[in-house]
């Protein structure tokens, strides 16, 4: 237990408040003698510390996390034992998390918002070879501007060990959140983180997670055998392209998601104005009601409810749009493919050629000794048949150099 922590202190921090526990540790608020500022401790059950492994986990982790540098990832300014606990000193953040924010759905515009700072600052930590493995809400926390900032970066990596996730894994990790990888498993890599996002994005957009059953096993049984719900089947007004790039980042294969966390965001935002804004006004009128009444507007300048922007003519060409988006993407792949096979073809010609030429120097070698040959019988031939027998055989000895050049002269 650590409760009994408040009050007294790990290494130089005065611990002064918890501030918060989940099934990995407890943070508290505590404040840094020596540097004189207010900071996160993170604490470790005390209980893993007698685990042989956990403590060389526990400080690689810590060792390459604090090496992070993005205004999106908590920063770790240092960790330490004491006392018999492992814990991590981080930023105190003031914020609250993302998870306080839905208890609503958000529109399209606010999940942007949010999702593309965290997309980036994941790419920049798969680019340091760095698996968050933990993506959730409440492990996004928000700065005094709203920010949002991504923590506990490895932590469930130090966590797991070689435990079982039917034993205490359940315990620790949100099984909603998790990747079918994950739940099998398996090793991971930030295709895993990818889909945690997505995970994320599907709920900001439609106030709940694909996979949430009565108990958290099955909750992860869903994930490896169960498609998600089409986003569609939930609201109509989602928007087809949107559906597509959400259920792609939740693709059960990992080599059919999105590359980078970045690239998922970029699919999400590539849609068309005026659907975005037609989900953007039905989550407000589900949010907060019809706008009330006012001064009665002009004439033909209402604003046209959600349901009349979603007509089919609209749907059909952000279809279109979302073909053509296809067809450019497999032409360029195309042209890829057929590029590479000409460079391939072209290696390939340049070698024909210069075996070419060897056999033509070899074929020109070969007339030469022929010709040369030919020059001796002719010699030869002149002594032993005279005048008249050796014109004969010139004559049909130029004959024969006649059809040899000939022949060479072909194509």
């Amino acid at each position: 237990m650590v409760s009994h922590l408040t009050g007294g202190t790990l290494g130089r921090y005065n611990i002064l408040e918890s501030v918060g526990r989940g099934g990995m540790a407890t943070v508290f608020r505590a404040f840094d003698s020596q540097l004189g500022r207010v900071v996160a401790l993170k604490v470790m059950p005390s209980y893993r510390s007698a685990e042989p492994t956990f403590l060389e986990r526990f400080r690689n982790e810590a060792r390459a996390v604090a090496q992070l540098s993005h205004q999106n990832i908590v920063r770790v300014h240092d960790f330490g034992e004491d006392k018999g606990f492992t814990y991590l000193v981080m930023e105190y953040l003031t914020g609250g998390t993302i998870k306080d924010l839905l208890s609503r759905r958000l529109t399209l515009s606010e999940t942007l918002s949010l999702l593309s700072p965290l997309a980036d600052a994941l790419d920049y930590a798969h680019a340091n070879g760095i698996v968050h493995r933990d993506v959730k809400p409440s492990n996004i926390m928000l700065d005094s501007n709203g920010n949002p900032v991504l923590t506990d970066f490895g932590l469930a990596r130090v966590m797991r060990g070689t435990e079982s996730l039917t034993r205490e894994g359940l315990v620790i990790w949100t099984a909603e959140y998790m990747s079918p990888e994950q739940a099998l498993g398996r090793p991971v890599d930030r295709r895993s983180d990818i889909y945690s996002l997505g995970l994320v994005a599907y709920q900001m957009m439609l106030g709940r997670t694909p996979f949430k059953a009565d108990t958290p096993h099955d909750t992860l049984m869903s994930h490896i055998h169960q498609p998600a719900p089409a986003p569609r089947t939930i609201d109509a007004s989602v928007n087809p392209v949107l559906e597509a790039a959400l259920l792609k980042a939740l693709a059960k294969d990992p080599a059919d998601r999105y590359r980078s966390a970045s690239e998922m965001v970029r699919a999400l935002g590539a849609t068309d104005p005026l659907l975005a804004s037609a989900f953007d006004v039905a989550i407000a009128e589900t949010v907060s009601g019809p706008a009330p009444a006012g001064k009665p507007a002009e004439p033909g300048s209402e604003a046209p409810p959600a349901a009349s922007l979603l007509s089919d003519r609209t749907i059909i060409q952000v279809t279109q749009q979302q073909a053509r988006t296809l067809a450019l993407q497999d032409a360029r792949e195309n042209a890829d493919f057929y590029g590479k096979e000409m460079a391939g073809a072209e290696v390939a010609l340049e070698e024909t050629n210069k075996q070419l030429a060897g056999m033509g120097k070899l074929v020109q070698t070969r007339i030469n000794r022929l010709h040369g040959d030919l020059c001796g019988v002719v010699s030869t031939e002149q002594t032993q048949l005279g005048a008249t027998g050796t014109t004969n055989l010139r004559e049909r000895y130029s004959g024969f150099l006649r059809e040899l050049d000939k022949f060479l002269k072909q194509d």
